[in-house]
């Protein structure tokens, strides 16, 4: 969260641990979501280069959401920046995650972060914020990747069967018809 409610645009500079040919950002919101509005990827010369530009996936009056933005970006990144509209949706607007995900739908998570502000530092100047996320949570997180990943291919999988129920049901009822 920022170190105001709304008193100006914030910013995320994410670091990730190796550089990947990404397919998609995604940002967990855990509060007030919404206010995303644009992302720029770092070359191998550190030159900033936007990537993506328009309106949050999460609606803004949802109580938290993850958003997944398409990139489609020629080279291989490790930091991006998350710019958030704060003034443009009431409140506090809380990031408590982002990820770069491949075209595999790997997902590797910011180990480093810097914020344009910090709720934190309410009685200090705004400093930049750097989270490190240790070796157990990483394997944490993936091991709960892997797990969402299992899920899905279940859902699809009773997607199938309850289509083919319903198929089912439709040939039963017309055999019945005279």
């Amino acid at each position: 969260a920022s170190q105001t409610e709304d008193g100006q645009p914030e910013w995320l500079l994410c670091k990730f641990a190796e550089a990947v040919e990404i397919k998609a950002v995604v940002i967990h919101e855990t509060f007030n979501p919404g206010a995303v509005t644009k992302i720029t990827a770092f070359d191998a010369d550190n030159k900033e280069v936007e990537a993506w530009t328009g309106v949050d996936p999460t609606p803004r009056n949802v109580p938290r959401g993850v958003s997944v933005i398409p990139l489609q970006i020629p080279f291989k990144i490790n930091k991006i920046k998350i710019y958030i509209d704060s003034p443009a949706v009431p409140g506090w607007n809380e990031i408590d995650a982002v990820g770069l995900r491949n075209a595999a739908g790997d997902t590797q998570w910011a180990q480093k972060v810097e914020a344009s502000s910090t709720f934190a530092s309410e009685q200090a100047p705004p400093q930049p914020v750097r989270v490190v996320v240790s070796a157990a949570e990483m394997e944490r997180l993936k091991a709960l990747d892997a797990e969402v990943k299992e899920l899905r291919k279940e859902v699809d999988r009773l997607k199938k069967l309850e289509a083919e129920i319903q198929e089912l049901k439709r040939f039963v009822k017309e055999s019945r018809q005279p």
